[in-house]
Protein backbone atom coordinates (compact mmCIF):
# COMPACT_ATOMS: atom_id res chain seq x y z
CA UNK A 1 0.00 0.00 0.00
CA UNK A 2 1.24 3.37 -0.70
CA UNK A 3 -0.06 6.74 -0.17
CA UNK A 4 0.07 9.97 -1.98
CA UNK A 5 2.58 12.43 -1.41
CA UNK A 6 0.30 15.00 -2.26
CA UNK A 7 -1.68 16.13 0.94
CA UNK A 8 -4.55 16.78 -1.51
CA UNK A 9 -5.07 13.96 -2.80
CA UNK A 10 -4.89 12.18 0.47
CA UNK A 11 -9.00 11.78 2.08
CA UNK A 12 -9.84 14.20 4.29
CA UNK A 13 -10.25 12.23 7.57
CA UNK A 14 -8.00 9.18 6.93
CA UNK A 15 -5.43 9.75 9.52
CA UNK A 16 -8.61 10.82 12.05
CA UNK A 17 -10.16 7.62 10.96
CA UNK A 18 -6.44 5.35 11.70
CA UNK A 19 -5.91 7.20 15.18
CA UNK A 20 -9.83 6.28 15.98
CA UNK A 21 -9.29 3.07 15.40
CA UNK A 22 -6.06 3.40 17.66
CA UNK A 23 -8.08 5.22 20.85
CA UNK A 24 -10.20 2.47 20.87
CA UNK A 25 -8.29 -0.78 20.53
CA UNK A 26 -6.46 0.84 24.17
CA UNK A 27 -7.16 -1.12 27.06
CA UNK A 28 -5.93 -0.89 30.65
CA UNK A 29 -5.81 -0.39 34.21
CA UNK A 30 -5.32 3.44 35.30
CA UNK A 31 -3.44 4.97 38.23
CA UNK A 32 -6.70 4.81 40.28
CA UNK A 33 -7.38 0.92 39.79
CA UNK A 34 -10.33 2.00 36.69
CA UNK A 35 -10.20 0.02 33.81
CA UNK A 36 -10.85 1.69 30.54
CA UNK A 37 -10.88 0.71 26.86
CA UNK A 38 -13.52 0.18 24.21
CA UNK A 39 -16.48 -2.02 23.78
CA UNK A 40 -16.84 -2.54 20.53
CA UNK A 41 -16.74 -6.46 21.20
CA UNK A 42 -18.66 -6.25 24.42
CA UNK A 43 -22.39 -7.73 24.55
CA UNK A 44 -22.77 -7.79 27.84
CA UNK A 45 -22.71 -4.60 30.29
CA UNK A 46 -21.29 -6.53 33.17
CA UNK A 47 -18.27 -7.28 31.08
CA UNK A 48 -17.92 -3.21 30.03
CA UNK A 49 -14.52 -1.17 31.31
CA UNK A 50 -15.19 1.34 33.92
CA UNK A 51 -13.99 3.86 31.50
CA UNK A 52 -15.46 3.31 28.00
CA UNK A 53 -14.05 4.24 24.98
CA UNK A 54 -16.20 7.13 23.10
CA UNK A 55 -16.06 10.49 21.47
CA UNK A 56 -17.63 13.60 22.95
CA UNK A 57 -18.71 16.72 21.74
CA UNK A 58 -16.64 18.26 18.96
CA UNK A 59 -15.40 14.82 18.15
CA UNK A 60 -13.14 14.73 21.67
CA UNK A 61 -12.18 11.46 22.57
CA UNK A 62 -12.31 10.34 25.85
CA UNK A 63 -14.03 7.92 28.21
CA UNK A 64 -17.20 7.20 29.85
CA UNK A 65 -18.18 6.41 32.95
CA UNK A 66 -19.63 2.61 32.44
CA UNK A 67 -22.05 3.47 35.43
CA UNK A 68 -23.36 6.54 33.72
CA UNK A 69 -24.12 4.36 30.55
CA UNK A 70 -26.24 1.97 32.40
CA UNK A 71 -27.99 4.91 34.44
CA UNK A 72 -31.58 5.10 34.22
CA UNK A 73 -32.94 7.71 32.07
CA UNK A 74 -36.56 7.56 34.53
CA UNK A 75 -34.53 8.76 37.23
CA UNK A 76 -32.72 11.36 35.25
CA UNK A 77 -32.85 14.86 36.25
CA UNK A 78 -33.01 16.42 32.34
CA UNK A 79 -36.00 16.68 30.86
CA UNK A 80 -35.03 15.93 27.11
CA UNK A 81 -34.38 12.56 25.41
CA UNK A 82 -30.29 13.65 25.62
CA UNK A 83 -28.67 12.91 28.73
CA UNK A 84 -25.32 14.60 28.88
CA UNK A 85 -22.33 13.11 31.13
CA UNK A 86 -18.69 13.83 31.50
CA UNK A 87 -15.90 12.47 29.18
CA UNK A 88 -13.44 11.83 31.28
CA UNK A 89 -9.66 11.36 30.59
CA UNK A 90 -8.28 8.15 31.27
CA UNK A 91 -7.69 9.09 34.49
CA UNK A 92 -10.73 10.64 35.04
CA UNK A 93 -10.22 13.97 34.62
CA UNK A 94 -13.04 15.46 33.03
CA UNK A 95 -12.06 16.75 29.47
CA UNK A 96 -15.64 17.56 28.18
CA UNK A 97 -18.58 16.16 27.44
CA UNK A 98 -20.70 13.56 26.20
CA UNK A 99 -24.18 13.26 24.75
CA UNK A 100 -26.57 10.63 25.53
CA UNK A 101 -29.70 10.02 22.84
CA UNK A 102 -31.02 12.34 20.40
Amino acid sequence: MTFPTDPLQYPPGAAAELSAAAFADESGVNSRGQTYGGAAEINDDSRLPDLVAAFGSEMRPGYVKASDLRADPATDKQSSNVRVVPLLSRESEEVGTFEIGN
